[in-house]
């Protein structure tokens, strides 16, 4: 018997960013239109250079039938929507769905981090945390703890090079009812004692905790029962590394869970799907194991 096939209207798609040609978000929506059975959408990589989107919203979004956003765009995806879905506090957006026909459409936005980042947590079983360490000050780090917050945390340690630019994160934190403390980023190791520690960070900035964490293992008061990290390279990542060198020092006792940022990014590719396609449920887990099983 043949696989029953979805009805879904001719759509052409795209992700955006700059850099662009690393992003799997083509793949992981490709996947997923192969196990829903949903032919005759198209989805694209369109490189829009920092400083562009506004001659790319007025020439080629138009003709879009739906955008996901990658960084440097998700502040101005936020901005130029005319409504916006949950989390739009955040002031930022991964997935724009146009509203109505022709030239002059408008948009709604939407973002799909904070759904990703719970997906993720749920695919590794973590829950029941109360404090978490927060590693970065961008846009993923406003969706992270949106997200840690809704899972239940109530106390934060924050950790970024720039204390001025963890301003937004504080604001978000306390609004929210949460307890607020800024770590040492010279010194991270220290503020390795939550129930989860949770990176935000790009490669260079994760490579520097790495580093330090790694060389002062003996000042890490306590080994976290888990771990969050939005990267999903290289494999292993920083993060991945010290999870690895703490579980050594367990003695064989209960192994810290580890969330991935390749569970994120499927997860959140699912929810796109959804919004993007009509579908009620999009399958994060089966885009996961296509984009992502044989390499990890």
């Amino acid at each position: 018997m043949g696989e029953e096939k979805v009805a879904v209207r001719p759509l052409r798609l795209a992700v955006i960013g700059d850099p662009i040609a690393h992003s799997l978000s083509p793949e992981l929506h490709a996947a997923a239109y192969r196990a829903l059975g949903i032919d005759g959408v198209s989805y694209e990589r369109i490189h829009v250079p920092r400083g562009e989107f506004e001659q790319f919203a007025r020439d080629v979004l138009p003709s879009l039938d739906g955008v996901s956003v990658t960084m440097p765009h998700k502040i101005h995806a936020h901005e130029l929507a005319l409504a916006h879905g949950p989390h739009a506090e955040l002031g930022i957006a991964n997935t724009l769905i146009p509203l109505g026909e022709g030239r002059h459409r408008q948009y709604a936005a939407f973002n799909t981090d904070v759904a990703g980042i719970t997906g993720a947590l749920a695919s590794a079983r973590i829950s029941g945390i109360e404090s978490a360490t927060l590693l970065g000050s961008g846009a993923t780090a406003l969706s992270l703890a949106t997200a840690l917050c809704e899972a239940g945390c109530t106390n934060f340690t924050l950790l970024a090079r720039s204390r001025e630019k963890l301003a937004p994160l504080e604001s978000l934190l306390i609004r929210r009812g949460a307890r607020v403390n800024v770590g040492d980023w010279d010194r991270p190791e220290l503020s390795f004692h939550s129930d989860i520690v949770a990176s935000a960070l790009a490669l260079e900035g994760a490579e520097v905790v790495a580093e330090r964490v790694l060389r002062h293992m003996h000042d890490v008061a306590r080994v976290p029962s888990a771990f969050f990290d939005a990267l999903y390279f290289p494999h292993p990542t920083p993060l991945e590394r010290i999870h690895a060198a703490l579980v050594s020092t367990l003695d064989g006792t209960c192994e810290p869970a580890f969330a991935t940022g390749a569970h994120m990014l499927a997860h959140q590719a699912a929810r796109q799907v959804e919004l993007m396609c009509g579908v009620d449920q999009a399958p994060a887990e089966a885009m996961y194991e296509e984009v992502f099983g044989s390499a990890r």
